[in-house]
């Protein structure tokens, strides 16, 4: 009986809206757990994660069933709703 074996890694960069300053350094120790918790909800691997103030990069192993734009979908929208929610209080 054949099998597959399948690992899938992607690298993405996200940026804040028009490239602004925005990711404190107390917001990123917020942030990146955050995300990591999202993409444990999608049952993938976070493997790095780092950034700068304006932007921060992901290198995530994911699932095989699952297609790199709902990937992206996923961990931008709540990200962002979640940091709306939280510089504005």
């Amino acid at each position: 009986m054949p099998s597959a074996f399948t690992q899938d890694f992607y690298h993405t960069v996200f940026s804040t809206k028009h490239r602004a300053n925005l990711i404190t350094a107390d917001l990123e120790t917020r942030l990146y757990p955050f995300v990591g918790g999202i993409l444990r909800d999608l049952r993938c691997t976070l493997l790095a994660i780092n950034g700068m103030p304006d932007h921060i990069h992901l290198l995530v192993r994911y699932r095989a069933d699952l297609s790199h734009s709902d990937l992206l979908q996923h961990i931008k929208g709540r990200s962002s709703k979640w940091i709306n929610e939280t510089l504005s209080e």
